[in-house]
């Protein structure tokens, strides 16, 4: 990657003699001339970047919270589903089985939870036991956090199959 012999930045850094003797990059305080210029624009420009950015991103933030509390009311839920995972099974001619995790963290998508499960169970396609295996499997992962709603794709065989892997497991999660 590109690194370059020179910084230009607006505040003296502490442990700018670290970051040169690490990159290589001098690092400088202009205090007038052309480079002092271009450090106050690049600041303007930072400035009016965010100044645009953060009207928007209060107005996503409200409404991903309005569309949770909606879900929640419309689901009866105790709590408002910050963490929700959702769950499907998918084969090809019944063979290749695997499940997948979609998460959503405060109504965001969260892709560095996803996750594929690589599904166990032989013989022909049993849609209500890979259910069943796939939320076993999730459970025991302890150290991912639990969610407040599970969601899985199918109908009432899939819900009645996920619900026998979280009684087995004695987990109490909302499940739709």
């Amino acid at each position: 990657s590109f690194v370059p012999r020179e910084a230009a930045v607006p505040v003296s850094l502490p442990d700018a003699d670290e970051v040169s003797e690490y990159t290589g990059l001098r690092v400088r305080v202009p205090k007038r001339g052309v480079l002092k210029d271009l450090v106050s624009m690049a600041n303007d420009n930072a400035r009016a970047m965010m100044q645009a950015y953060i009207p928007k991103y209060q107005k996503e933030q409200e409404e991903n919270l309005k569309a949770l509390e909606d879900l929640a009311g419309a689901l009866d839920l105790p709590a408002l589903p910050l963490r929700v995972e959702c769950y499907d099974i998918s084969n090809t001619s019944g063979k290749e089985a695997v499940a997948s995790m979609v998460c959503l963290v405060d109504g965001k998508p969260d892709k560095s939870s996803y996750r594929r499960f690589r599904m166990k169970t032989d013989g022909k396609p049993d849609d209500y036991a890979m259910m069943q295996e796939v939320l076993t499997r999730r459970i025991k992962h302890e150290e991912w956090e639990f969610p407040q709603l599970l969601i899985v794709d199918g109908g009432k065989g899939q819900v009645t199959s996920a619900l026998k892997a979280l009684e087995a497991a004695g987990v109490v999660i909302p499940l739709v």
